[in-house]
């Protein structure tokens, strides 16, 4: 009975063992196929899927460029691996710039082989001036033993897009483009102001020139312009100068701005110089009518010596309307011939107290004007006008002396009241 007690415990433990090694032999097998799955899955098996290595760089054939002016970028592409590859695609970013002339896709690169594409890119007209860095990137193709795979590999390139004019401005004041934009539309308006003022006011033609006292006015009208030019076009983005279009309207327009000025002034000067210009036919009462009403009258009359081209000239110095210096005469004014003495120095008295005096003191211009074209005052030369120590027969000498250069000055009448 003992004997088959032994012989039942022995063969429970038996089959128990042998469950156990069963059970031992299946969790190792899941062991396995999960450690196989987190293997083959981890960081370290998927780092030994690395793209191949290129090598990819960009060189622009010109660091500065203008805007709408094309520039070359010469690419290298190199396959540093022992499996081809294929270059699918090349990205370039179009934000600011416009690209061209993109080699043929794909290209194909065997072992250790190579590629020297070129592309053409090119400013927008709304691109910002100023320093530009691209990041350029190719997309290639290669394959292992399983599957496809594509990567990027990206490079940058640096352009710079300047103004216009950039080296001729060195020159200007201010020595940028930048500020020669800044003036651009105010300095053709003074150039042509000064042109037509000069011949408004009978000095002829000279090159006009822009001086450094101008720089300070012309650049606060600068800056007054470029806001209204930036809020008529409503947007942030400077004119652009580059396009010839542009800049002819903008140089015409500043000519035309510059020119109103002084052309309104020219044309007040033609009305007022139909009535009140000098001219060598005017009588003597009206040239001392001219001189005493005209718009140029001065407060003081005054007898000048001068010069124009080392020829020495003397008279009283007057305007015409449009500020051209004339030289005229001085008078001397009498009372009309009288066969009676009393009464022609009852005259001379009543004239000298209401009208003239004898120190050429005007007290009534309108009635001596009067009396003198009527013809109750006779006119005559008192001091005519010289040139080099030569009296003239003259009243009025206008074109002769348009750049006469003063030396001399005294106050005299323009006329005074004789006997």
């Amino acid at each position: 009975m003992a004997r088959d007690w032994f012989r039942k415990l022995e063969f429970q433990t038996g089959t128990t063992a042998g469950v156990e090694r069963r059970r031992l032999n299946v969790f190792g097998l899941v062991y396995i196929a999960v450690g196989f799955l987190i293997l083959v899955n981890s960081p370290f098996v998927k780092a030994q899927t690395r793209p191949p290595e290129i090598d990819f760089r960009a060189v622009s054939s010109r660091d500065k460029v203008e805007r709408d002016e094309p520039v070359i970028i010469y690419l290298s592409i190199v396959n540093k691996t022992n499996f081809p590859i294929s270059v699918s695609g090349i990205d370039i970013p179009n934000q600011a710039f416009e690209s061209s002339n993109i080699p043929n896709l794909p290209i194909l690169l065997s072992p250790h082989g190579s590629s020297k594409p070129t592309v053409t890119i090119k400013p927008r007209e709304t691109t910002k001036f100023g320093l530009h860095r691209l990041m350029l990137s190719v997309d290639f193709n290669w394959s292992d033993a399983r599957r496809t795979f594509t990567s990027t590999q990206p490079t940058t390139v640096t352009v710079e897009v300047t103004r216009r004019f950039e080296e001729e401005a060195k020159g200007f004041p201010g020595g940028t483009a930048a500020f020669l934009y800044l003036l651009l539309p105010i300095i053709p308006a003074f150039l042509s102001y000064q042109t037509i003022e000069r011949l408004r006011t009978g000095k002829g033609l000279r090159m006009p020139t822009f001086r450094n006292e101008y720089i300070v006015p012309a650049f606060f009208a600068a800056i007054i312009v470029s806001f209204l030019m930036l809020m008529t076009a409503r947007t942030d983005t400077a004119v652009d100068y580059s396009n010839p279009r542009t800049f002819l309207s903008v140089l015409t327009g500043s000519l035309v701005l510059g020119a109103v000025i002084p052309g309104i002034h020219a044309g007040l000067n033609l009305i007022q110089k139909l009535r009140w210009g000098f001219s060598p036919k005017d009588s003597m009462a009206t040239y001392v009518e001219k001189a005493l009403f005209g718009p140029r009258r001065p407060h003081q009359f005054k007898w000048v010596k001068g010069t124009v081209k080392g020829e020495s000239w003397e008279g009283i110095l007057l305007e015409q309307p449009n500020t051209a210096k004339v030289l005229g005469a001085c008078l001397q004014v009498s009372p009309r011939a009288n066969p009676d003495p009393e009464t022609y120095q009852t005259t001379v008295r009543e004239i000298e107290l209401t009208v003239l005096d004898r120190s050429g003191k005007v007290k009534d211009p309108q009635r001596l004007v009067d009396l003198a074209k009527a013809g109750d005052l006779t006119l005559n030369y008192m001091n005519r006008i010289k040139q080099s120590d030569r009296a003239l027969d003259a009243i009025v000498v206008v074109q002769e002396i348009s750049n006469l250069e003063i030396e001399n000055t005294e106050i005299k009448p323009l006329v005074v009241l004789v006997e």
